[in-house]
C-alpha cells in the first residue's frame, strides 16, 4: 500500500473509532503503547 492509501483508510478507520467511545478508549491506549515502544527503541 502507498502512503496516500494507508492514509485513506487509518482516516476512514477513525471515522468509526470517533463515534464509540469504547473503541476509542482501546485505540489511544494501544497507540500510547504504540509509541512509547517505539519511542525507546529511537533511544537505543
Amino acid at each position: 500500500m502507498t502512503a496516500i492509501q494507508l492514509n485513506a483508510e487509518m482516516l476512514r478507520n477513525m471515522s468509526i473509532i470517533a463515534e464509540d467511545e469504547t473503541l476509542l478508549k482501546r485505540v489511544t491506549k494501544y497507540l500510547r503503547k504504540v509509541v512509547s515502544e517505539n519511542f525507546l527503541t529511537l533511544l537505543r
